[in-house]
């Protein structure tokens, strides 16, 4: 993940505007690519994490329920009220879910799997507006990339205490 990340960024500097646009005041950075970093990170490795339970399709129906959570946050917040409209919204996004997936309780979808995945796209969901706020000011290319570094650099110090930092990456 530490060099997919690296490759993101370097990609993503010539969008952003080249080295110059990246240059931020250091808490800007420290925010951006410390907490974005990390954020990015965990959404990353509990998805990933997730495939050792779940197949894919499986992971992206779950992952996909954070549009959901980003509703209910702001009903809880009340920054936005949970209308019937909202309400029926979520309700149909939940069945389709529990259509396509399998309902708590089944047999067929692994409960470590499902926590994982659900837990990435709550984490998703809190991320949103917290990147949002973090990148305030800044275009999205130059925040993205400072995310990507942070995820790189946390990749790729997880690997080396692990003893599982590699370089190799497979096409598929």
């Amino acid at each position: 993940m530490a060099v997919r990340y690296a490759i993101a960024t370097l990609v993503l500097i010539p969008v952003a505007g080249g080295i110059r646009a990246l240059r931020l005041p250091a808490a800007r950075i420290a925010q951006l690519a410390g907490i974005g970093g990390a954020g990015q990170s965990l959404i990353a490795f509990l998805s990933l994490s997730a495939l050792a339970f779940i197949p894919a399709a499986t992971l992206v129906f779950l992952f996909y329920t954070f549009p959901a959570w980003v509703a209910l946050r702001a009903a809880v917040l009340r920054s936005e009220p949970l209308t019937g409209a909202r309400l029926v919204s979520l309700l149909l996004a939940l069945g389709g879910v529990g259509t396509m997936v399998g309902w708590p309780g089944a047999e067929s979808v692994h409960p470590v799997g499902a926590a994982l995945a659900l837990s990435a796209a709550v984490v998703y969901a809190l991320f949103i507006p917290l990147i949002d706020r973090l990148r305030a000011g800044i275009g999205p290319a130059v925040a993205t990339a400072w995310v990507c570094i942070g995820a790189a650099i946390l990749f790729l110090v997880a690997g080396a205490v692990t003893g599982q930092l590699s370089f190799d990456l497979p096409l598929m």
